[in-house]
């Protein structure tokens, strides 16, 4: 769980300088605590700036928490694909969601005479890429990225991805490549060296069953894995990597 206000309070107190400071009176004074679970940060993101709440834009406690999960994101290393500074300085509420989106669409061909619809908007936030700066970079063989774009819902990228969505693809991807009849196969034990055995990945992949679901168990969960990520990360691409010959991934 995360209190953003609170966040926000520790956290702009070490920039000298920021965009954000302009915001700190009416963060102070009119919005009370805003406490959310850290995973669900980007849909609630997704969600304040849906069409469905276009009449509620202008609101100033709205806009306030808009910004709050915009500062919090930004001080977590993350970017948008689509729009790639606007956490460094975000526009207010209404700018963003109505008039940078329905720009952005006019010039991607997205719109009628003009005319974006509430549909096109509705898609558009939902598949806007969150990229952290601080993910792994790995550079994965190309027929390994195409597998996990394949088993991907979205198709993104493993790169793309955040390290919540690349440690429940690792968890598919594995059970999609090893996992028949409701059973794992057994792996070539030379593909890795005999250091890493069945069992391991059984183990392996029991572990991350936390990061396919959103019951408040798996968020408890993940939480308390939060500081492993990057190891679960590295150690679930060794595997797929130690393995990917031997399985004849097309």
């Amino acid at each position: 769980m995360i209190d953003l206000k609170e966040f926000y309070l520790e956290e702009i107190n070490k920039q000298i300088t920021s965009p954000y400071n302009k915001y700190y009176d009416d963060i102070l004074y009119l919005i009370d605590s805003m406490v959310t679970h850290t995973d669900s940060i980007i849909e609630e993101f997704k969600q304040l700036i849906q069409p469905d709440n276009e009449k509620y834009y202008n609101d100033e406690v709205l806009n306030l928490q808009f910004i709050l999960i915009c500062f919090y994101l930004n001080r977590k290393g993350y970017y948008i694909k689509q729009f790639p500074k606007l956490l460094l300085n975000p526009p207010p509420l209404n700018k963003f969601a109505y008039s940078d989106i329905r720009s952005y669409l006019i010039t991607m061909n997205k719109s009628d005479n003009g005319i974006v619809r509430w549909a096109e908007r509705r898609i558009f936030i939902d598949e806007l890429i969150f990229v952290n700066n601080k993910n792994i970079n790995i550079d994965l063989p190309s027929n390994i990225q195409n597998k996990f774009k394949e088993i991907s819902t979205r198709q993104t990228s493993y790169i793309e991805m955040s390290n919540l969505k690349k440690l429940k693809e690792n968890a598919n991807f594995l059970e999609n490549i090893l996992k028949i009849n409701n059973k794992y196969k057994e792996i070539n034990h030379e593909s890795l060296l005999g250091i890493i055995s069945n069992q391991d990945i059984i183990k392996y992949r029991k572990i991350l069953q936390s990061y396919r679901h959103s019951s408040e168990q798996s968020l408890k969960e993940r939480n308390q894995l939060k500081e492993k990520e990057e190891f679960l990360i590295n150690y679930g691409i060794t595997v797929i990597l130690g393995i990917y010959e031997d399985e004849n991934i097309e």
